[in-house]
């Protein structure tokens, strides 16, 4: 605990001292003892020293010990002790008046100390507080040590530090979303996020303890609100109501050692999550594979998980197109787990598996029962995953999502191919008039095409879109954006120069070169239909290459 001047004064041997003026800045912590004996002295002056002096130095009159007494004030010094009719008789009703307005102690020291003296009990006195704060402190420490070290949790870890401070106290920890009360915290039952400051209340930092704030209003007990801090990032926080009155130093330092131990909890929580969404990842790609033996093989493995295996499951793969600022950082979840966390906040089938493929798509298989119909149970997830990425968007504006969504399969195999078909789906979701979601059997003749960058498929584009695409890239022209608008225009031309902002002529001319390129009629159906075709697995090809 700090040492205030009242304190100080108490000490045996300054039991004669007397207290000339500024009484009410008795409260001033003590954290060191000096002495002036030079003209310039007062410039070392750094904050919260008990200053000495003789006022040699300041003997010339009322006007020279007034400017020491703001000069200390100004300096942030706890107060003054003079030794008086050696030099100065008295200290003057405008000194004593200049220190009761800044509330300076000037206190009265008996002649017959030697400095030393004074100087050696004051320092003696804060060195041994300070060796029985590091001791409380460290027991404190040791005691949270203990509650981690036996594996008790942050359950027990509220409860201790309620017992500590004399009141309810919340911890909060962000992996798993887990939260723990020390009993009775009704006073917070109003407010959803109580480490937020809602309307009608007011946060200020603690000073001199880092991070702390507490948050106050008029209608309840105000709350301290300490971060939990694993790194670099929020690992949750620990919220005390202060319904006994405000918690003093020890207090605060208790809730500072509860959140160092609370972060070393949560780092280990999230190293068990992260492991068992490993093993969870990597059973999925082993299921979406068609790896097992047998179903029963499947089932056992997936039990060992927690996870109990539906009859059928429709899959839906998930592409990030873009994620918000800070979710690439070192300690972040991966950012296809941190999808799979929003949609599952987002009120995901809680049945439903949940992993990340090969490729780092989040991956969801919706369970289905072994009796619905393939298509009416594709098209509910579908209308589930467009409420879900709509959820997501309107929350997190810089996450576009794009979600292919798989064929309803039973057992194992079935399993397999849809997941084939929502990656599938997902791919060519761009080809699909623009659509965030995308089902299998919305694909249409794509879905003849079940690997993109299959010998024959590269081949066949080679062999119809080649020449154009050679000679764009040598003269940097654009008439594969031509071909694109043209067809996509159903074969106007006119409607395609509108589209290009070009002049018909210019479209009409470098459709002319097409044909020659490619050895095409576009006026054939026959020919329009395979460059579609080519065109759109090449754009396919090329969208995620």
């Amino acid at each position: 605990m700090p040492l205030t001047v009242r304190e100080a004064l108490s000490l045996p041997m300054l039991a004669g001292s007397e207290v000339l003026a500024g009484s009410d800045g008795l409260g001033r912590e003590v954290s060191a003892v000096t002495v002036i004996d030079a003209p310039d002295g007062i410039q070392f002056i750094r904050g919260g020293e008990l200053v000495l002096s003789t006022l040699f130095l300041y003997k010339g009159g009322v006007e020279d010990q007034i400017t020491l007494i703001r000069d200390l004030h100004g300096r942030g010094a706890a107060g003054l002790g003079v030794k008086l009719e050696r030099f100065v008789g008295t200290i003057g009703a405008d000194v004593r008046a200049c220190a009761d307005q800044l509330c300076l102690p000037v206190v009265r020291l008996p002649g017959d100390l030697a400095w030393k003296d004074i100087i050696n009990a004051v320092l003696q006195e804060l060195l041994g507080r300070q060796a029985r704060e590091l001791a409380q402190s460290w027991e404190i420490h040791r005691r949270f040590i203990d509650l981690a070290l036996e594996g008790r949790g942050l359950q027990e870890l509220a409860s201790a530090l309620a017992g500590l401070v004399k009141n309810p106290v919340l911890v909060v920890e962000t992996c798993t979303g887990g939260v723990f009360t020390s009993g009775d915290n009704s006073e917070g039952d109003g407010a959803p996020e109580p480490w937020l400051a809602s309307a009608g209340e007011e946060a200020h930092p603690v000073i001199g303890y880092g991070g702390i704030r507490r948050i106050s209003s008029e209608t309840a007990s105000p709350r301290l609100v300490c971060p939990i801090r694993t790194g670099r990032h929020q690992g949750g926080w620990i919220v005390v109501w202060e319904r006994e009155g405000s918690l003093d130093a020890w207090g605060i330092t208790a809730l500072q050692h509860a959140a160092t131990v609370a972060a070393l909890e949560v780092e280990k929580l999230r190293a068990l999550r992260n492991l068992e969404r490993t093993m969870r990842d990597d059973f999925l790609h082993h299921l979406v594979r068609g790896d097992f033996e047998s179903e029963a093989t499947a089932r056992e493995r997936a039990w060992k998980l927690g996870w109990e295996l539906a009859e059928a499951y429709t899959a839906v793969v998930f592409k990030l197109v873009s994620t918000p600022l800070g979710w690439g950082e070192e300690r972040m979840p991966r950012p296809a787990w941190r999808v799979l966390d929003l949609l599952q906040g987002a009120g995901l089938e809680p049945r439903s598996l949940t992993g990340v493929d090969h490729a780092e798509r989040p991956l969801v298989l919706f369970p289905a029962s072994a009796g619905e119909r393939p298509d009416v149970a594709d098209d509910q997830v579908a209308r589930d995953v467009r409420r879900l990425v709509g959820v997501l968007g309107r929350a997190h504006p810089r996450l576009e999502l794009l979600a292919g969504v798989g064929r309803t399969g039973h057992g194992v195999r079935g399993v397999r191919e849809s997941y084939g078909e929502a990656v599938m789906a997902v791919e060519l979701a761009p080809m699909v008039g623009g659509n965030a979601v995308v089902q299998f059997r919305d694909l249409g003749i794509h879905r003849l095409v079940r690997d993109l960058r299959a010998p024959e498929v590269v081949q066949f584009v080679q062999d119809v879109l080649g020449p154009v695409l050679e000679y764009d890239r040598k003269h940097r022209t654009e008439l594969l954006l031509t071909l694109r608008a043209f067809l996509e225009h159903g074969g106007n031309y006119r409607q395609a120069a509108q589209a290009l902002y070009l002049h018909h002529s210019t479209v009409r001319y470098r459709l002319e070169q097409i044909e020659k390129l490619c050895g095409v009629k576009l006026s054939s159906a026959r020919d329009r239909l395979n460059l579609q075709l080519a065109l759109s697995l090449w754009t396919a090809n090329n969208l995620y290459s």
